[in-house]
């Protein structure tokens, strides 16, 4: 199922979000509870884009001590910084 999901999330640019669906698609076979498998999802999603963040924020720190540093480079760190917090504000209003 993870190989799927992986797929599923490489193909289709969702965000990560189209991984969740073959796990529900199992937790309905197996009668598994739908939200705990979506709260787990997003919990995945949330440590998945906090780990890219701090990578981001090394190689943001290496740009900064060569003063090499992009306006589109904070601009798109920006942005998946909003998507993690986006997720993690879902996740607490589920």
């Amino acid at each position: 199922m993870t190989t799927a999901a992986n797929f599923v999330n490489l193909i289709a640019p969702s965000g990560g979000v189209g991984g969740i669906a073959v796990f529900l698609d199992q937790a309905r076979h197996r009668k598994i509870s739908m939200g705990g498998v979506m709260v787990v999802g997003v919990l995945y999603l949330v440590y998945e884009y906090t780990a890219l963040f701090c990578v981001l924020l090394l190689g943001f720190i290496v740009l900064i001590r060569r003063h090499n540093l992009n306006a589109g480079e904070l601009i798109a760190a920006g942005l998946l910084l909003l998507i993690a917090i986006a997720d993690g504000t879902m996740l607490v209003l589920g």
